[in-house]
Formats: C-alpha cells, sequence, structure tokens
C-alpha cells in the first residue's frame, strides 16, 4: 500500500481444515499484476496514503465499467485534487482526471468509497451512486467520519482535468479548524 499500487486477485471459496493443516486451505491467485493507475497524478502523496476506490458499471455516456478512486495523505493541508478514475484492466488503466470535490477539505473526501444504492442516491442524494468520505484518525480519533456522494460522468466522459465535482453532503462531523457536527437530510 506504500507504493500504491493494484492487483485483482480471485477470493478462494473458504475451506475450514478439521486437521488445521495451511496446506489444505486454498488460497488467492493474482489475476492482474500490481500496477500504478494513477500515471503521474498525486505525486504530492509522501506519507502514509490513503486510497478509496469502488468499481460501477457504465454510466451515463460511458462505454465500460470504471474503477473510481481518491487519494489522500494523512496529513494532507492542502486542498488538492484527489479523485479520478480508470480502466479496470490493469495492463492499460488509462487514468482519467484528477478532480476534487465542491466544497470539501483535504480530510473529508479520501479514505474509503463504496455505491450507494440506486434507488436510496433518487431519493435522497439526487442520483449521485458514488458514496466517498474519510475518517481522521491519530489524535483526531474523536472526529466521526463523513460522507458524501458524487457522480464524475455528470461532468463528462471523462470530467476536464480540474473539475471540482458537485457533491451532496450526507454526513460530515468537526475537523481541527472547519464547522462543528452536521446533519443534513438531502431530500427536496
Amino acid at each position: 500500500d506504500v507504493w500504491n499500487l493494484l492487483s485483482k486477485i480471485s477470493i478462494p471459496f473458504p475451506v475450514i481444515s478439521s486437521t488445521k493443516n495451511l496446506s489444505a486451505l486454498n488460497a488467492a491467485k493474482n489475476l492482474q499484476h500490481f500496477a500504478d493507475v494513477k500515471g503521474d497524478m498525486f505525486a504530492w502523496i509522501e506519507e502514509m496514503p490513503r486510497v478509496g476506490l469502488e468499481i460501477l458499471t457504465a454510466q451515463g455516456d460511458q462505454a465500460s465499467r470504471k474503477l473510481y478512486l481518491c487519494w489522500g495523505a494523512h496529513h494532507q493541508d492542502a486542498y488538492l485534487f484527489t479523485h479520478m478514475w480508470c480502466e479496470t484492466n490493469l495492463g492499460y488503466p488509462e487514468p482519467k482526471g484528477s478532480w476534487s470535490v465542491n466544497g470539501m477539505n483535504p480530510y473529508n473526501t479520501n479514505d474509503y468509497m463504496f455505491e450507494v444504492p440506486g434507488e436510496w442516491a433518487e431519493q435522497f442524494a439526487d442520483g449521485l451512486l458514488l458514496a466517498m468520505g474519510r475518517y481522521r484518525d491519530d489524535g483526531w480519533s474523536r472526529f466521526r467520519p463523513s460522507l458524501f456522494a458524487i457522480a464524475p460522468w455528470n461532468h463528462g466522459n471523462p470530467p476536464p482535468d480540474g473539475t471540482i465535482l458537485e457533491s451532496i453532503l450526507l454526513i460530515v462531523s468537526t475537523q481541527a479548524g472547519f464547522p462543528a457536527a452536521q446533519f443534513f437530510d438531502n431530500r427536496r
């Protein structure tokens, strides 16, 4: 993880060894070798990287599914571009980005990522299907996680470099130098 490389592996069927023999257990296999999918983006990450990722089926005008990523550093004082997408073939990732998220601070949006169920996204998040956020650890562990929804494909296929992505705030809480706990109902 310190080199920020990704690999695709198989998930083996679980086996319980009644004799407690390790050789009786199934092992994962490497399906695609480790690759640097970010290209020359995010060179500012120098220590303790944060990476969130999710694969979504083709959205908007896309012809194929995409691997979405958000990148951060443990100490990240600047408002930097932190989001991207690439192809799921790690041998030819064709990275696109980098983008930032509207109105967010560097400790809110770049540690985890997941798909929002479509029906819920339509009802509560203006159809934005990609959730991401961050839980600030270390001495800041008293701060709760944040959660935002985005849809980069709404800004182009791909959005131009430097795009500031529209977001829906789902949950945000106290961060050093940022507003106190806020919980928003996004129904309009």
